[in-house]
C-alpha cells in the first residue's frame, strides 16, 4: 500500500463526504477520525468491510446495553461507545470502497445494524429513566420509542423497495428515475425553513449522542436526572411526529 491519508480521503471519502445523506457529524468529525482506522485496517490486516460492520453493531448494542443499567458513569461509558459506533460506521464504507469490495450483504449488514443499534438508544435510555424514577410508564414508552424509531426507517426503505419493485415490474405508473432525479434537483434548489433545518438536525442520531455525552459528563459532576428524563421524552414526542409525517410523506408520494 502506497496511498497516504490524504490519498485515502480522496479515494474513500470524496465519494459520499458531500453527499445528501452525509449529517454534520460524518463532515466534521467522525469522518477526521475515521480515516485513520481506515488505513491501520487496509495497510496491516485483511479484515473485510463486512467484518467491520459487525463490530460496530456489536460495539453499538453494548453502548446502547449500558443505558440499562441507570447509572451515570456506565451511561457515559456507553454513549462513548456509541460514538465510536458512527465512527466504525463510515469505516465500514471506506474499507469497501478501497478494496474495491462492495456487496448486497454488506448493505444488508449495514441496515441491519442501524436498525439494532439507532432504535436501542432510545429504549436504553428509557430504562435508565425507569430505573431512576421507577416508573412502569417510562418502561411501556421506552418500548414504544424502540418501535417508533424502527419504523422510521421502515417507512423510507419500504418506499423504496415499493418502486424498485414497480421499475423490475415494468410498471409505467411511476418513472422512477426521473422522479428520484426531479426530487433531488428539487430538495438542492428549494430553501429550508429555519423550523425544518432544525428538526433535521435534532434528529440526527450523532446529535442525540452529543448530547447525551454533555449531559452524563454533567450528570457525574451534579445530578441532573430530570433532565434526562426531560430530554428522553421530547426525543420520543419529535420521532413519532416524524414517523407520523414520514408516513403521510410516503403515501402521498405513491398517490
Amino acid at each position: 500500500m502506497k496511498e497516504t491519508i490524504k490519498d485515502l480521503r480522496t479515494i474513500c471519502q470524496k465519494p459520499v463526504i458531500h453527499s445528501a445523506g452525509e449529517s454534520w457529524y460524518g463532515i466534521y468529525f467522525s469522518r477526521y477520525i475515521s480515516i485513520y482506522l481506515t488505513y491501520l485496517i487496509v495497510r496491516f490486516t485483511n479484515l473485510s468491510a463486512n467484518f467491520v460492520t459487525f463490530s460496530f453493531i456489536v460495539i453499538g448494542a453494548i453502548g446502547d446495553g449500558l443505558l440499562f443499567f441507570g447509572k451515570s458513569s456506565y451511561a457515559l461509558i456507553g454513549v462513548v461507545l456509541l460514538h465510536f459506533w458512527l465512527i466504525l460506521d463510515a469505516v465500514d464504507g471506506e474499507v469497501a470502497r478501497y478494496r474495491k469490495k462492495s456487496s448486497i450483504f454488506g448493505i444488508y449488514l449495514d441496515s441491519l445494524g442501524h436498525y439494532i443499534v439507532n432504535p436501542g438508544i432510545l429504549m436504553g435510555l428509557g430504562i435508565y429513566n425507569y430505573v431512576q424514577y421507577s416508573n412502569k410508564f417510562l418502561l411501556y414508552l421506552s418500548f414504544f420509542s424502540f418501535l417508533i424509531m424502527i419504523y422510521l426507517r421502515l417507512f423510507e426503505d419500504l418506499y423504496y423497495l415499493t418502486i424498485s419493485k414497480t421499475k423490475n415490474a415494468g410498471n409505467s405508473r411511476y418513472n422512477v428515475d426521473n422522479e428520484i432525479s426531479e426530487n433531488n434537483e428539487k430538495s438542492s434548489i428549494k430553501k429550508k425553513s429555519i423550523l425544518k433545518t432544525i428538526i433535521n438536525i435534532l434528529a440526527d442520531d450523532s446529535v442525540l449522542v452529543v448530547i447525551l455525552t454533555v449531559v452524563f459528563i454533567v450528570d457525574l459532576i451534579y445530578p441532573i436526572k430530570l433532565i434526562v428524563l426531560l430530554l428522553y421524552l421530547g426525543y420520543v414526542a419529535l420521532y413519532t411526529l416524524l414517523a407520523l409525517y414520514l408516513l403521510y410523506k410516503t403515501v402521498k408520494k405513491m398517490n
